[in-house]
């Protein structure tokens, strides 16, 4: 697979973000890719905190669920994977 294909940098981000289950799929680049999402990692502890934010929203709410809160969340995890996909190019570019 290409390095710069599209494929290989989504495999790369779902690695970072732990999700490809490796005992299904086994990657080479899992041995040098560290999943940043690790219990007791920084993104796992501020992946906690967005999740405990949104369950006191939606109990101030009186919700189950809050559309406009799950809409902040994905439109943000969608920009955060846009930014790893461009930085990503940007690094082959600058290296």
């Amino acid at each position: 697979m290409k390095r710069d294909s599209a494929e290989f940098k989504q495999r790369i981000f779902d690695l970072m973000n732990g999700s490809l289950d490796l005992e299904e799929l086994s990657v080479p680049e899992s041995e040098i890719v560290k999943n940043e999402f690790e219990e007791g990692g920084i993104c796992a502890g501020l992946y906690q905190d967005i999740y405990d934010a949104k369950k006191r929203i939606c109990k101030k709410l009186g919700v189950e669920e809050d559309s406009d809160v799950e809409l902040i969340i994905g439109n943000l995890l969608e920009i955060g994977e846009r930014q790893s996909m461009k930085m990503y190019d940007y690094g082959r570019i600058f290296s």
